[in-house]
């Protein structure tokens, strides 16, 4: 019997949801890693499934299943076997849809909880694969809906040579109805309970091969696996310290990462490195903005519906930091002033104050719009704008010191608006793609102003105005993947012990 619960409540602030699953065979469940390597002998699971669900006033109703991900062909004793990411599509008949939603659903939030048995020889044990709809699934007016889940799931480790099978079970599947115009979230959400209908259902097989050195674990394999479906995972990984790069200035990349520990007390909050590089355009050059800390707090997303599409706007606060101080750290630049004379300036970008509203309310500078165009596909924006100063605090001259005083800065600050873009096929962001909570590429350009202030016992605005301030220069940042510090329980894989961002991106040109 389906049975009707209170709303979801707001969205979660990522969407890498891990499932918790039970241990088998000696199946060691652990939480994969961010970016764990390909199997080198990947195949491709592509299951339809039929299913029967139980409909909320009591009666049933047939649902076709779609299971996708990838899996190693082979794997030896003792070797994680990592599933890729896990799709569950569910199409639901036309017939079902009213008695599921309700009258004037306009879409729907998804999120699955699939049962995988897991058998080898004469073991067998269980595994839950979770996951989240990444967006509302609009209601078609005709027809079967289709809803899309997907998230991280567990690997699996077996402990005995043999075929070791994935079978699908049970699904349970929670809907949340979006319904007005404006894409309010109904009272109430429904979760549909539904088996499948054939006694077979087996979606995928690796072959695990012994190795040529056993293990020397003297406890050895497990004869009788344990099945805990609520328990943790059998092994946590300790959380991975940020990828301090080691480059050198030859090689173009960073050095360092400054901190950026995140804010445990506020839920909505996120840290995350961005570096890149800014066109010089008077000097045909790029001067690189080294790695800096970003502090986001992100506001609720708000689904709405525009030209007949459904669109989720949020807006976000993103503010620079550096030892306390709204800015990035200092970085050294050389160029040529008024063509011929080698200058090195140690320069430093301090952001302004956000803007506030009439109502003295700060303003909103991150804008992002994801439209929805089918249950698998869509299009986003982000744009982000920054108030920005210039400052220069040293300099020297073919090797000779310059004493530019501590008011060496443009004149007047300018705005910097970077657009990161996103595409979504098949219920993923391409390659390439920036969303808030995944990082990626963002780009825009900057006019400079005219420098001032500078110099102590002579005036030396000219200097740094002739090569650096006018028309606008082309700008490319690179955000890594940000730490969500404010979840009850940070996740490793993007976040230290101390709660700071492991991705520490690399510029790019």
């Amino acid at each position: 019997m389906a049975d009707r619960t209170a709303p979801r409540g707001a969205s979660r602030m990522r969407g890498r949801r891990v499932a918790a699953a039970a241990t088998a065979l000696t199946l060691g469940v652990v939480v994969p890693p961010s970016h764990a390597e390909p199997s080198p002998q990947p195949q491709d699971i592509k299951a339809a499934l039929g299913y029967m669900c139980t409909l909320p006033a009591g009666s049933t109703g047939p649902a076709q299943v779609r299971v996708s991900t990838t899996l190693p062909e082979t794997a030896a004793v003792g070797e994680s076997i990592q599933p890729g990411i896990v799709a569950v599509d569910v199409e639901i008949p036309e017939q079902s849809v009213v008695p599921l939603l309700g009258e004037g659903a306009r879409a729907v939030t998804a999120s699955t909880s699939l049962t995988i048995a897991l058998a080898q020889s004469r073991h067998t044990a269980e595994a839950v694969w979770t996951g989240d709809g990444q967006a509302p699934a609009p209601v078609p007016d005709a027809g079967p809906l289709t809803v899309t889940a997907s998230g991280e799931v567990p690997s699996v480790t077996a402990g005995s040579p043999g075929d070791l099978t994935f079978s699908a079970g049970n699904l349970s599947l929670r809907l949340t109805p979006l319904t007005g115009e404006d894409g309010q979230q109904a009272d109430t959400s429904v979760t549909v309970n539904c088996t499948p209908d054939q006694e077979s259902s087996e979606i995928a097989a690796v072959t695990v091969v012994e190795t040529t050195s056993p293990s020397t674990d003297p406890g050895g394999p497990s004869a009788t696996p344990s099945a805990d479906a609520g328990s943790t995972p059998s092994a946590t990984p300790p959380s991975p310290e940020p990828r301090r790069q080691k480059s050198t200035a030859a090689e173009g990349g960073a050095t360092g990462a400054p901190p950026c520990a995140g804010d445990r007390t506020v839920p909505q909050y996120l840290v995350a490195y961005a570096t890149g590089f800014s066109n010089v355009t008077k000097l045909k050059g790029a001067a690189e903005i080294p790695v800096s800390c970003a502090r986001i707090i992100q506001g609720p997303q708000r689904p709405v519906f525009m030209n007949g599409k459904l669109h989720l706007l949020q807006d976000s606060f993103a503010t620079l930091d550096h030892q306390g101080r709204p800015a990035t750290p200092p970085a050294e630049a050389t160029f040529l002033s008024f063509g011929f004379m080698p200058t090195t300036a140690t320069m430093q970008l301090e952001q302004m104050p956000l803007r506030t509203d009439d109502q003295g309310n700060k303003v909103a500078n991150v804008k992002s719009d994801l439209r929805i165009d089918n249950a698998f596909d869509g299009v986003g924006q982000t744009v982000i704008t920054m108030d920005l100063v210039l400052r220069i605090t040293e300099a020297s001259v073919n090797g000779q010191a310059l004493d530019v005083g501590a008011q060496c800065r443009t004149k007047t600050p300018f705005t910097l608006t970077l657009t990161g873009n996103a595409v979504r096929r098949g219920g993923v962001f391409l390659p390439g793609s920036y969303t808030l909570v995944t990082g990626g590429p963002l780009t825009g350009e900057a006019t400079i102003p005219a420098f001032s202030g500078c110099g102590v016992t002579e005036d030396l605005d000219a200097l740094f105005t002739a090569p650096i301030s006018g028309s606008p220069g082309y700008v490319k940042q690179i955000q890594g993947a940000p730490c969500a510090s404010g979840v009850p329980v940070p996740d490793p894989r993007f976040c230290t012990s101390d709660v700071q961002p492991v991705d520490i991106p690399k510029p790019q040109r």
